[in-house]
């Protein structure tokens, strides 16, 4: 199950998609967004729900964070490609951490 947060006028209605979530027994989410994750994220934390967030910067209590590519769902960033490029282009060292 995959929900993202996108800023919108008029938002989708994100708790009430979080609640059939939490009713349908899903064990695993990934969601993906800013600031406007956070309070779904507590109600799937507090159902026991395992959260996977991708987020630039996160600083929400996830269960794991997806990191990805400058790349990564079609966003390709003039810092991801700078960052790249720094490390050596596209495949190069990466340090894996596992939280």
């Amino acid at each position: 199950m995959n929900l993202t947060f996108l800023p919108s006028i008029q938002p989708p209605p994100y708790e009430e998609y979080a609640k059939v979530v939490i009713e349908e027994g899903i064990k695993v989410v990934e969601t993906a967004g800013g600031p406007a994750a956070g309070p779904i994220i507590k109600m799937y934390k507090k159902a026991g729900i395992f959260v996977i967030h991708k987020y630039v910067f996160s600083i929400l209590s996830v269960s794991a964070l997806v990191v990805r590519g400058g790349r990564g769902d079609g966003h390709d960033s003039e810092g991801s490609r700078r960052r790249q490029g720094e490390r050596g282009g596209v495949g190069g060292e990466l340090e894996q951490k596992t939280v």
